[in-house]
């Protein structure tokens, strides 16, 4: 049911794990930037 609190919450999960900026590359090229690399990552 669309309106069940339950609905939401795994539709917030769903979407934010399938997000890009969840990803451990995303982690991996932040971690470069503030080290004063390159981040090698095409969506930085």
């Amino acid at each position: 049911m669309a309106t069940s609190p339950i609905d939401r919450q795994f539709r917030d999960i769903h979407t934010a794990a399938a997000h890009v900026i969840v990803g451990p590359l995303t982690y991996e090229a932040a971690g470069r930037v503030e080290l004063g690399l390159e981040a090698e990552f095409p969506f930085f």
